[in-house]
Order: C-alpha cells, then sequence, then structure tokens
C-alpha cells in the first residue's frame, strides 16, 4: 500500500444508515462532506493525515479515493478459506486484506488502463463498457481509478502485504469469467 499512502487522496468515513441499511459515507479530514470526484480532491489528504483526523473525531475509519491506474476488487461475504476467494486471492498477486466486516477480502493493484473495455460517454468520462458489471450478483465488486468514482476502505488487516502489483491481465480474466453480463434472451415471436 505504500504506493498509495504518501498520495493525497486519504479520506476518513463513518458509519450511517440509507433506506434502513448499513453504508459508509466519506468524511474529509477536516470534518467536511468530501465527494470523490477531483473536484473535491482539496479535502483528501495523506495517511498520516487521515489517521490522526479519524483519532481526533472519532470517525470508523480511513479509505482512499481511488487514482487512475489502480484497482480495488471487494468480495464481500467470503471468509478466508472459501474456495472462490482463495482462487482470486491466486489470481491477482497483489496487496489483499480482510475488509470492515471481517467476512470478505479487498484486494487493490495497479492496472494499465489502456488495455482495459472502456468506452467514451456521452458527457466524455471513461466508462467500462456495458457488457460487464462492476457489481456481479456473486458479491464481487470491481472498481476502477479513473473510471469509477469510488473510495475504498483501508483496514490494514493484511492477507498479502506485498507491493501493489499491475493486476492487467487477472483483471482481464475476472471480468471476463467473473463479471460479465449474460446476453438478454430472445423472444420468440409469435405470428
Amino acid at each position: 500500500m505504500m504506493a498509495l499512502e504518501e498520495m493525497k487522496i486519504l479520506i476518513c468515513w463513518n458509519w450511517s444508515s440509507r433506506k434502513g441499511k448499513r453504508t459508509k459515507v466519506p468524511i474529509g479530514a477536516s470534518g467536511c462532506t468530501p465527494e470523490t470526484s477531483e473536484e473535491y480532491s482539496c479535502t483528501w489528504v495523506t495517511k498520516a493525515e487521515a489517521e490522526k483526523a479519524a483519532a481526533d473525531k472519532g470517525s470508523s475509519g480511513i479509505g482512499f479515493v481511488l487514482p487512475e491506474g489502480f484497482f480495488f476488487l471487494d468480495i464481500d461475504k467470503r471468509e478466508l478459506d472459501d474456495p472462490f476467494g482463495q482462487m482470486m486471492l491466486e489470481r491477482f498477486d497483489s496487496y489483499a486484506e480482510i475488509s470492515v466486516s471481517g467476512s470478505g477480502i479487498h484486494i487493490y493493484g495497479r492496472c494499465d488502463m489502456s488495455r482495459l473495455p472502456t468506452y467514451i460517454d456521452k458527457a466524455g468520462k471513461t466508462r467500462l463498457n456495458q457488457e460487464f458489471y462492476m457489481k456481479a450478483s456473486n458479491d464481487v465488486e470491481l472498481y476502477f481509478g479513473g473510471i469509477t468514482n469510488r473510495f475504498a476502505v483501508f483496514t490494514g488487516n493484511a492477507i498479502r502485504d506485498v507491493p501493489l502489483c499491475d493486476c492487467t491481465e487477472a483483471l482481464l480474466d475476472t471480468l471476463d469469467k467473473d463479471m460479465r453480463r449474460k446476453p438478454k434472451a430472445k423472444r420468440a415471436v409469435s405470428l
């Protein structure tokens, strides 16, 4: 995680309830409510600054806004010994940690954005090709800096404490095998 710790991309977060569901809400180190888009980058700090602010303000934890060229793979509701979780840990040779809930896995790493299946939308923003999910029904979420405005919660409860590696091949494999939308079935037309 060293590659991200000194970058001014970290924020604090707190638990909140939205529509009856527990969720993580970003909070700037100064106490303001930051957004994850670049225009709010003045509210982002380094890891040391975020940890101090979280301790001073009693925040639930710290997280970071994904910078371009980095990804965050969130595998929910999978214990560490789960076969699918183990397969993903083998596929991605990069930093991995236990999620905040204790029953999930977070994997962070680098990626070659030019190789990802993307398109430019009407507003001129880069988006993931629509044939892939970012949130799949198998409790897997995949986010890319520069494509998704998303913050990732950092726990530091490392499973694999190694540098953030380039995992472009593993990402392409995961998109194809685990995140691809099924084609819509064509309805028969009766005459």
